[in-house]
C-alpha cells in the first residue's frame, strides 16, 4: 500500500538517575543531573580495603591507621577547562566553526519503488547520513588526568550564551572516536541533520571526568546536503555511467527497462578480450560531481558497491540475441561464460551490461549501468593523452591585486593566446588546418572556471559551451573564438573585473590569494586518433585589506590603542571618545570620507567586538558623529575594550579589523586613617564616612568628609566646576571586608546577641559583646564603595581597629 506520513519526533526523555558512593555512610546515594535525590542502604564499601575512582582521584576506604580510614591519591591534575581550537569563524553567528564542513546524504532509494503511479522516478527515502569531522579541543591544564573520561556533546538553538543551561539537548553531534595528544583531544564527530533542521545549531563538548562535566565553548554547526553518483574513474575528468533512475514498472521486460537508460546505440565504457576478464571494482567510485571530490574524501565511510548481471539485454536482430547470455559475473569481475560458449570466440562483439549500485551504510544512494564490449584481441591501443597547454605561459600563476580591478570587462588582462599561437601550438602540431580541425573535434567545446575552497576542495563556478549565455557574475571575463574556416581569426582572452572574489571568500593558496583555474576543453571525436585539447590558465586574486592609519597624536604604542579621557556631553562628564579622532587625516580628510577607503570599497562600519560589555556606540558614519562610550561606571583603573570595523567591497566581501580603546578610570582612592573603636563595657561606635576620600588621577580632591555638615561632599573645584559632577548621582555603600582574617575570627566566635556591624548606608560601625575582655586588638577593614553614576566606581579601604582595653 501507499506509505503513510511520517510521525512527528517525540519529546526528549529525562536523564536517568545514577548511584554515587557516599564516603560518610558507606552506602550509595542516588543522583540525577548532578543533584542529590535520595539515600539508599546499598553498601558500596565491603570488609577490608575498598577503592573508588572518581575523576582524577582514587579513594581507598578501610585503610588501617588512616584518618577516618580513608586515603585519597591524586592521579593527576583535575581538568579545569576545555576550549575548541578554531581555524575560522562562522559568517552566520559570531562563533567559531569547524574547518572541515559537515555534510549529509539526504536521501536513499530502494531501487524499486516509484514516487507514484504517474511519476516513475525512484522514491527518495529520508537518509540524512552524516560524514565524520575532526574537531580539536584544548585541555587545560595540559597534563589533566582524563583517562577513562566520557566525552559527549550538548546542543541548543543559536544564542549569545556561552555556557550550558537547563534544556540543552544531546542530539546534534555524536562522538565516534577520540584521540588525546598532549594537551589536545581530537574528537571525531558525526551530526544529526534533523536536530539542525529544528534549529539546534550550536554545540559544546562535555568531558565527564568525575561526577561533574567540564563544558567547552560553543561551536556553530552547519551542514550541506551532497549527492553522490557512480563515477568512471578511468577518465579524466571523471565521467558518469548510464544512470538508472526509474522503477521497473516503466517497462514490461528487463530488456525494455534497461534500454531506457542504455540503448543499443550507446557507447561502451570498457572493452576486454574474450579469453580475459575485467574487474569493475577498480573502475568505480562514489563521486560528488558538484564539488569535484569523492564522497569518501568528504568524511563518509562504509561505502560499498554491489554488482549484478541483468537477465536480458537483447540485440536488434531476428533472434533477439541476449547479450547477457555470453558472460558471467563474480564479485564485480566479468568474463565470458564458458559454460555457454566453451571456446569463447562466439562472444566476440557482444555488448553486455552490468548493474552497479553504490551504498552508504547499506542504503542505495546511486545506481547505474556499465556497458561492456567483448573483443578479439586485447585492447592495447589506449586513448591518446590530453594535449595540455597553458593559455599564456608568461602570466600563468600570477597574482593580481583586487584593489587594481575595475568594473570594466577585462580591467586586468590575465591571459591571451593570439591566432598565431593557436595555429602553431594546436593546428600545426596536430597536422590539421583550421577548416578540417573540426572534422575531428567537437565544436561544442567547454569553458570552465574552478576555484579552491578553504576546505582544499575545488568549486566549479561555471561550465559553458560557446552557445551558452556568458557568465558575468563570477568576475572573470573571457573571449574564446576558435575558428571554423581557413581564413577566420582565432583568439583566446581571459580577464577579471571587480566582481571577482578573493581570499576573503576562498582559500588563500600559498599566500597568493584565491586560486582560479580557467579551462577550455576541446573534445576529440576519436581519442585513439587525436587527443583532447585542454587549455588552462591558473591565476590568483588577493585583497590586501590594508589597515587604516591610526591617529599619531592619540595612538598609544604601549597598548597599543586609543586612550580615552572622556568629555563633557550635555553638561555631564561621559567616558566617551569620537571615533573620528582615532584615525589619521589624509589631505585634511577623515575616516568618514569615502575617498580614503581605497579602490572597490563601498562602505565602512564600526561596532564593538561581540562579547564586549558595558559599552555603547552612538551616531553613524553617514552623520560623521560616531561616539564610542561606556554605559556603566568603571570599577578598575582601566578597561580595555575592542572596537571592530569593516569595509564592504564591490564584490560583497568584507575586510575585518579591530583595535583597542582604553578607558582610564578618572578617580582613585585617597588616604584613610584608622578608626579606633574601644572594647568598652557598653556598645561603642565609629563612623567610616569620616575617612572616605576620592581624588582624581592628578591628586586633586574630589569627594570627602565635611566636618561642618557632617556629610560627604563633592569639592567645588574640580569636582563640580570642572568635572560637572552631580551630587545626586554619587552614592556610597559600606561593608566589612569579609575576607579579613580578624573579621572572620570575630564573626566565628562572638556569642549570639553580640554586635559587630557596619551600616551599609551610613557607615556607622558598632561593637558590643557580652562582657568578656578582648585579649588583643583586632584589625579590620571597611570597604566604602563610591559610585559616580555612569563614570567611575572607587573602593576606599578604611582601617578599623577594635582596640583591647
Amino acid at each position: 500500500g501507499v506509505d503513510g506520513t511520517n510521525g512527528t519526533d517525540g519529546k526528549d526523555g529525562v536523564n536517568g538517575q545514577y548511584h554515587v558512593p557516599n564516603p560518610e555512610t558507606g552506602n550509595f546515594d542516588i543522583y540525577q543531573d548532578g543533584e542529590f535525590v535520595a539515600s539508599t542502604e546499598i553498601a558500596w564499601r565491603g570488609n577490608g580495603v575498598t577503592a573508588i575512582k572518581e575523576g582524577n582521584t582514587l579513594k581507598f576506604s578501610g585503610v588501617e591507621g588512616a584518618e577516618d580510614g580513608v586515603v585519597t591519591i591524586t592521579l593527576g591534575d583535575a581538568l579545569g577547562s576545555v576550549a575548541f581550537v578554531p581555524d575560522f569563524y562562522s559568517s552566520e553567528l559570531p562563533l567559531p566553526t569547524t574547518s572541515k564542513p559537515f555534510y549529509h546524504i539526504a536521501t536513499y532509494i530502494d531501487g524499486v519503488t516509484p514516487i507514484s503511479s504517474t511519476n516513475l522516478k525512484f522514491k527518495p527515502f529520508t537518509f540524512n547520513e552524516s560524514n565524520k569531522v575532526d574537531m580539536y579541543f584544548r585541555l587545560n591544564p595540559a597534563k589533566a588526568y582524563v583517562t577513562d573520561a566520557f566525552y559527549g556533546f550538548i546542543n541548543r538553538k543559536g544564542t549569545m550564551l556561552t555556557r550550558a543551561v537547563t534544556g540543552d539537548k544531546s542530539d546534534l553531534l555524536q562522538v565516534v572516536d577520540k584521540t588525546i595528544v598532549n594537551e589536545e583531544v581530537k574528537v571525531v564527530a558525526t551530526h544529526s541533520p534533523a536536530a539542525l533542521k529544528a534549529g539546534q545549531n550550536i554545540a559544546a563538548l562535555q568531558v565527564w571526568s568525575g561526577q561533574n562535566p567540564v563544558t567547552s565553548d560553543f561551536v556553530f554547526i552547519a551542514t550541506e546536503a551532497v549527492e553522490g553518483e557512480i563515477a568512471n574513474i578511468t577518465t579524466k575528468p571523471y565521467s558518469k555511467y548510464y544512470t538508472r533512475d526509474m522503477a521497473k514498472a516503466t517497462a514490461a521486460t528487463e530488456d525494455a527497462y534497461i534500454k531506457q537508460f542504455v540503448p543499443l546505440s550507446a557507447e561502451e565504457h570498457f572493452t576486454f578480450k574474450y579469453s580475459e576478464s575485467i574487474d569493475l571494482k577498480d573502475k568505480v567510485e562514489l563521486y560528488c560531481f558538484e564539488k569535484l571530490v569523492t564522497i569518501a574524501s568528504l568524511g563518509f565511510d562504509n561505502i560499498t558497491f554491489e554488482f549484478s548481471l541483468p537477465s536480458e539485454y537483447k540485440a536488434d536482430d531476428d533472434q533477439k540475441t541476449n547479450q547477457q547470455w555470453f558472460v558471467e559475473l563474480n564479485d564485480g569481475v566479468v568474463k565470458v561464460n564458458n559454460a555457454n560458449v566453451p571456446v569463447g570466440t562466439a562472444a566476440i562483439g557482444r555488448t553486455p551490461v552490468v548493474l552497479v549500485n553504490a551504498l552508504v551504510n547499506g542504503k542505495i544512494v546511486s545506481s547505474a549501468y556499465i556497458k561492456l564490449k567483448i573483443a578479439e584481441v586485447s585492447v592495447d591501443v589506449e586513448d591518446k593523452e590530453d594535449k595540455e597547454l597553458v593559455i599564456d605561459e608568461t602570466r600563468n600563476g600570477a597574482s593580481y591585486k583586487y584593489s587594481a580591478t575595475k568594473a570594466d570587462a577585462f580591467s586586468i588582462l590575465v591571459a591571451e593566446k593570439p591566432w598565431t599561437q593557436i595555429n602553431q601550438q594546436i593546428y600545426d602540431d596536430l597536422g590539421l588546418t583550421a577548416a578540417n580541425f573540426w572534422n575531428y573535434y567537437d565544436t561544442s567545446y567547454e569553458m570552465s572556471l574552478d576555484v579552491m575552497l578553504k576546505t582544499n576542495t575545488l568549486l566549479n563556478l561555471f561550465k559553458l559551451s560557446p552557445a551558452d549565455t556568458p557568465n558575468t557574475e563570477a568576475g572573470v571575463d573571457y573571449e574564446v573564438m576558435l575558428n571554423q574556416t581557413d581564413i577566420t581569426t582565432s583568439n583566446i582572452k581571459v580577464g577579471i573585473n571587480n566582481k571577482i572574489k578573493t581570499q576573503n571568500t576562498y582559500a588563500n593558496v600559498d599566500g597568493k590569494g584565491a586560486m582560479y583555474t580557467f579551462t577550455i576543453t576541446v573534445t576529440s571525436k576519436d581519442r585513439k586518433m587525436y587527443p583532447n585539447i585542454v587549455l588552462e590558465q591558473v591565476f590568483y586574486v588577493k585583497e590586501e585589506c590594508a589597515v587604516y592609519a591610526y591617529n599619531p597624536i592619540y595612538w598609544d604604542t604601549t597598548y597599543p590603542g586609543i586612550v580615552t579621557k572622556g568629555k563633557i556631553i550635555s553638561g555631564a562628564w561621559n567616558m566617551s571618545s569620537s571615533v573620528v579622532e582615532h584615525f589619521a587625516k589624509v589631505n585634511d580628510k577623515n575616516i568618514y570620507d569615502s575617498s580614503l577607503w581605497g579602490p572597490n570599497v563601498t562602505a565602512i562600519d564600526f561596532a564593538w567586538k561581540i562579547g564586549e560589555t558595558n559599552v555603547k556606540l552612538s551616531g553613524s558614519v553617514a552623520g560623521q558623529d560616531l561616539e564610542a562610550a561606556l554605559d556603566a561606571p568603571m570599577d578598575k583603573p582601566e578597561w580595555i575594550k575592542l572596537m571592530t570595523y569593516w569595509t564592504t567591497l564591490v564584490n560583497s566581501e568584507v575586510c575585518n579589523y579591530e583595535y583597542k580603546i582604553i578607558f582610564k578610570n578618572p578617580f582613585v582612592k585617597g588616604a584613610a586613617d584608622a578608626i579606633i573603636i574601644p572594647d568598652a563595657i557598653d556598645a561603642s561606635t565609629g563612623e567610616a564616612k569620616t575617612e572616605v576620600e576620592v581624588k582624581d588621577v592628578e591628586g586633586k580632591l574630589i569627594y570627602s568628609y565635611d566636618a561642618l555638615s557632617s556629610s560627604l561632599v563633592l569639592s567645588q573645584n574640580p569636582a563640580i566646576d570642572y568635572y560637572k559632577l552631580d551630587p545626586a548621582k554619587v552614592t556610597v555603600e559600606y561593608a566589612f571586608d569579609a575576607n579579613n582574617a580578624d573579621y572572620k575570627t570575630l564573626m566565628a566566635n562572638i556569642a549570639d546577641g553580640s554586635i559587630l556591624t557596619c551600616d551599609a548606608t551610613t557607615g556607622l560601625i558598632t561593637w558590643a559583646n557580652k562582657g568578656s575582655l578582648l585579649v588583643r586588638d583586632f584589625n579590620l577593614k571597611v570597604m566604602a564603595t563610591v559610585t559616580f553614576e555612569d563614570l567611575s566606581i572607587v573602593t576606599c579601604e578604611i582601617p578599623v581597629t577594635i582596640a583591647k582595653r
